[in-house]
């Protein structure tokens, strides 16, 4: 799980704060791909398993920056396999109305 966390963590971190820019001011380009790749990636190998499909971290921090780049990246992109977190999970927006709730509660 260390592993996935570290990949995930990272990965999660350089889309958010790299790539999507990147896509958004570019348009698609190899770097977009690139986003993509990533993303299908991080959610094929998803490990955390929940009652609504897999996700990809019991981390919020990871699990927000997914919101935000599943989120942009449908815009960008107008493919609504992104709400649904790229694996057949229940719709993003009902993730993160769901689960997180249940993770930030415990942060008080």
């Amino acid at each position: 799980m260390i592993l996935f966390f570290r990949y995930h963590f990272g990965s999660a971190e350089y889309i958010k704060d790299g790539l999507i820019p990147l896509t958004e001011w570019l348009g698609p380009s190899p770097w977009s791909e690139r986003l993509i790749a990533i993303l299908d990636d991080i959610w094929k190998y998803a490990p955390v398993e929940t009652p609504y499909g897999r996700i990809c971290s019991d981390n919020p921090e990871v699990n927000g920056d997914m919101l935000q780049a599943l989120s942009r990246i449908f815009w960008t992109t107008g493919d609504k396999n992104t709400l649904n977190g790229l694996n057949g999970s229940e719709i993003i927006i009902f993730w993160a109305v769901t689960i997180q709730p249940e993770i930030l509660k415990f942060y008080g």
